[in-house]
């Protein structure tokens, strides 16, 4: 059951109280061992003196030489760029997958609550992915990731998710909205994320471990985009919070690998079109109809993918312009976009990367929407949203996901609080009545 606090009339709310700084152990670390040498303890009158070395002052020298090698050793490997802790790990990432995906996913998915729905005043709880674990899931989704062809194709009703950017809680209230269908648009509906789901956030690499869990459950229903963070290249404080993690360097690239595979747009219905950042000047109605090459190796198509997770939309830019904002990618104007759409032959453009104060916005009055679905991002005040689309109709609809501070609690106070210029209607979905057996916040 969906719940949400009593004065607030919409799908979720956020109140994060998750975060416990208690992490469970992956695995044994390595016991201290003491190397202990025993002092000449006797009450009789040491020997006499001869030209010897002592054996403690020998010892302590071994022990030394010791210490300076190891250092020494672990200077060397940083020196050229071996992660030392590589060393301690017991996994074999070459061997064959001893567990079924679909168990693991199933555990992982039964940890966060199954299909079930917190009560009020309940947390979520905390989980470090085992790396075995991860490895089953990358390893039986890579074949179906890369049977896409870089570009996701969901079929009928399907919600759009924005970037997550690691908010576990809010994207743990998306996948239970889509399973629990809020929208109405049956069980067989699509669920997009559009990435960014991972950051540097402490549960960032949770989300992702989440939705792969999902999409080697519903393969045919869930989809992931990559976006511009899904690039460990580019986002340091989450690599590094893998390696720290796993202490393996095995983790982090097969991590990285798994990013470059991933589609770079989408097609709803064929009609559709969905990105992180915005089209390419490179991508050509045959390559969208066709897909193209993808492998964790270079391919000629880099670039243009590279455009499709980092380009943006400007009121004034005419055509194609370099991003004076951006470590890469172009700025579109209107005039291109329209042209693009024509040429594709689609009714919408759906993309992320940017954060909307009100979690999604139409651009200049064309059918570009922007969608971020982590509300509270950064500090600032914004909302979530994701977007439901049913292309039979022809329609858009956000739901919008209000925090517990944005003191809405009708749905007149919320059309206030949107922009007037949004012109595809939006609704927010009452909370359900609250059953007696339901635990009260305390």
């Amino acid at each position: 059951m969906l719940n949400c606090d009593k004065n607030i009339f919409v799908l979720f709310r956020n109140g994060d109280k998750s975060g416990l700084s208690i992490k469970a152990p992956l695995c044994q670390g390595i016991n201290d061992t003491r190397i202990c040498t025993n002092r000449y303890g006797s009450t009789t009158a040491p020997p006499p003196t001869v030209a010897t070395t002592s054996p403690d002052l020998l010892s302590s020298g071994i022990i030394i030489i010791g210490i300076v090698a190891g250092a020494a050793v672990i200077l060397l490997l940083l020196i050229i760029g071996i992660e030392p802790r590589f060393f301690f790990t017991t996994v074999d990432y070459n061997a064959a997958t001893a567990k079924d995906p679909r168990v693991v996913a199933l555990e992982i998915t039964k940890k966060f609550g199954g299909e079930g729905w917190l009560s009020e005043g309940d947390k979520l709880p905390s989980y470090a992915p085992h790396p075995d674990d991860l490895r089953s899931l990358c390893v039986n989704l890579t074949p179906i990731v890369t049977a896409e062809r870089g570009v996701a194709r969901p079929k009928g009703k399907t919600l759009v998710v924005g970037d997550i950017h690691g908010n576990f809680n809010e994207l743990w209230r998306i996948i239970h909205a889509w399973r629990s269908d809020v929208t109405g648009g049956g069980p067989d509906q699509s669920i997009v994320f559009l990435g960014n789901i991972i950051s540097g956030a402490p549960r960032a690499l949770e989300c992702f471990t989440m939705i792969l869990a999902y999409k080697v459950l519903f393969p045919d229903q869930v989809f992931l985009i990559r976006g511009n963070h899904e690039d460990l290249d580019y986002i340091r404080p989450f690599g590094e919070r893998v390696a720290n993690r796993y202490y393996a360097r095995e983790v982090f690239d097969m991590l990285h690998h798994f990013f470059k595979i991933l589609p770079s747009a989408g097609l709803i219905d064929e009609r559709i079109l969905c990105m992180h950042g915005l089209m390419s000047l490179d991508l050509t109605p045959e390559l969208l109809r066709e897909g193209w090459e993808v492998s964790e190796k270079p391919t000629p198509y880099d670039d243009m993918t590279k455009h499709l997770r980092w380009n943006e939309p400007a009121k004034d830019v005419d055509g194609y312009a370099p991003n004076p904002y951006r470590d890469f990618g172009q700025q579109c104007g209107v005039k291109a976009i329209e042209e693009a759409m024509e040429s594709f032959n689609v009714q919408f453009i759906i993309r992320g990367q940017q954060m909307m104060p009100n979690g999604v916005q139409s651009f200049d009055r064309l059918r570009l929407v922007t969608v971020f679905s982590s509300s509270f991002y950064g500090g600032n005040k914004n909302l979530g949203a994701i977007l439901y689309v049913d292309p039979e109709k022809n329609a858009i609809k956000p739901i919008f996901i209000l925090n517990i501070n944005d003191d809405i609690s009708t749905q007149e106070e919320l059309d206030r609080k949107l922009d007037a210029g949004w012109a595809i209607d939006g609704y927010a979905v009452p909370p359900p009545k609250k059953d007696a057996n339901d635990k009260k916040s305390s």
